[in-house]
């Protein structure tokens, strides 16, 4: 099975391996909807995973992942499907950021978000072979206007959808 493959998901197996299409899910819950390989619409996908217990942050899985990706013969470029924690960004921090309490939380999440955002970045930069990439994130979380975010955009040429996949 390939480095990080998604874990079976509720009533699906794991991640298959006759694959054409190949995606990377960057986020921390295994069970996530595009890592279901249950579903019709999957089949002839493989699907691989940084979660919590296959850490984004440990350089030896970037690397394993980013070989198996830059390795990969399918029908289509690979898509990495980033989706990460957006606690710090949520409209609600508007409001929460004027309790004291709620407020010190909030920069936490925020200061957290630093790092994987880093090595997600540093994850990219491993990858030398064509990709789509899709950042999933609320429409109206702060993060997207962050001056990362739009690096992030403008670097990859990404096109913006309103899209809250939160809300599947």
């Amino acid at each position: 099975m390939p480095p990080g493959s998604a874990l079976p998901s509720t009533g699906g197996p794991a991640a298959k391996s006759d694959g054409k299409r190949l995606i990377v899910e960057v986020c921390y819950h295994p069970e996530s909807k595009p890592s279901q390989t249950n579903r019709k619409w999957s089949e002839g996908c493989e699907v691989l995973q940084f979660t919590k217990e296959f850490d984004l942050n440990e350089i030896e899985n970037q690397i394993e992942i980013a070989e198996y990706v830059n390795s990969f013969e399918g029908d289509v470029k690979p898509l990495i499907w980033i989706s990460l924690p957006c606690t710090g960004g949520t409209p609600w921090t508007y409001i929460n950021m004027k309790i004291p309490s709620a407020r010190e939380k909030i920069l936490k999440h925020v200061r957290e978000f630093d790092r994987p955002w880093i090595s997600l970045k540093s994850f990219l930069r491993m990858l030398n072979c064509d990709v789509h990439i899709a950042l999933e994130w609320p429409r109206k979380c702060r993060y997207w206007k962050s001056t990362k975010a739009s690096k992030l955009l403008i670097q990859y040429e990404m096109v913006t959808y309103n899209f809250d996949g939160c809300a599947l």
